[in-house]
């Protein structure tokens, strides 16, 4: 599997992707509570709310918001990336993992080619989702593919990790 594990803030449960295109909660004992098959498979961490019981899965092209109800989960919207003006035969897509903040989901976009569900980025930027609808708050276009996460700080400024060796070498 591409996922990693993520824990809810009671601790009480852990969300993973498997290697195929399904979700999964498991209880403090491994025990698995739920299963939500998501459409694609899942790369990176889940992104999960402290607020509620959201959960926001990274797909090779989107990112898809899921509601744990308990003992089932029910999935809410899948994201409309289209957010930059592409060729003929191109795609906007998501290219990294989402990251949950007070306004919004912050993720990593570009434009350019799909190939076996993934994309193969010419341009890339940072959008702000709506939390509610999955619709592009913002975007705008960039100059650095992240390495990681996005966070935010209080006033909502987005910090991006990027690597100079990883830029040198594009």
């Amino acid at each position: 599997s591409a996922s990693t594990p993520t824990l809810r803030a009671d601790g009480k449960r852990v969300y993973i992707g498997d290697s195929y295109s399904a979700m999964l909660a498991l209880d403090d004992n491994c025990n698995t509570l739920w299963s939500l098959d998501v459409g694609s498979q899942i790369v990176g961490s889940l992104g999960v709310s402290q607020d509620n019981s959201e959960i926001y899965a990274a797909t090779g092209m989107s990112i898809i918001k899921v509601i744990d109800e308990g003992t089932q989960a029910k999935q809410i919207w899948k994201a409309n990336m289209d957010m930059f003006k592409t060729s003929t035969g191109q795609s906007s897509g998501n290219l990294n993992l989402a990251g949950v903040g007070a306004n919004g989901v912050m993720i990593h976009v570009g434009g350019g080619y799909t190939t076996k569900g993934q994309l193969l980025p010419l341009s890339v930027g940072a959008a702000l989702l709506d939390r509610e609808t999955g619709e592009v708050r913002y975007a705008t276009q960039g100059v650095e593919e992240t390495v990681s996460v996005m966070s935010s700080n209080m006033d909502g400024a987005l910090y991006l990790g990027h690597s100079p060796f990883r830029h040198a070498l594009a």
